[in-house]
């Protein structure tokens, strides 16, 4: 169910933001993207710690800069690895969302997010469309199970 602030809680976790079916290979249905808790390789703990200060130098909580990056509209490429894709989002500051499909819970979760200003590799997909309200209060998620 969404709220005021754009985003949803559905079985327990946040839902940033929705990607659409067809744009991901194999994937008809549109897809809730979450935030995991994760660990030091994948998640907001990855996150916090390998791009921390960057999130401090731009005022941000891992959640509330995946919040207000998924406000944003993309555009979405193949990643390296089958079963992960990524979303460009060019508005300041630039940055690239990396996730990862989880079949089993038919959701998509963020692995990274970064600074990246030049385009990545990968084949481009699709484009996701951002939604909500960017000014919006910051978020504080629930984490979805691993």
């Amino acid at each position: 169910m969404s709220d005021i602030l754009g985003f949803w809680t559905v079985n327990g976790s946040t839902t940033f933001g929705v990607m659409p079916g067809n744009i991901i290979p194999g994937v008809v249905a549109p897809l809730p993207i979450k935030l995991q808790q994760g660990n030091a390789y994948w998640g907001a703990e990855h996150i916090q710690k390998r791009h921390g200060q960057w999130l401090i130098n731009n005022n941000h909580t891992v959640a509330s800069m995946v919040y207000f990056k998924l406000s944003q509209s993309g555009t979405v490429y193949s990643a390296e690895e089958h079963d992960k894709s990524k979303i460009r989002l060019n508005l300041n500051p630039a940055a690239l969302l990396v996730l990862k499909y989880i079949s089993n819970g038919q959701f998509l979760s963020i692995t990274s997010l970064y600074l990246k200003n030049s385009v990545p590799d990968g084949t481009q997909l699709g484009r996701y469309i951002g939604g909500g309200n960017p000014r919006a209060p910051r978020v504080t998620p629930v984490f979805a199970p691993p």
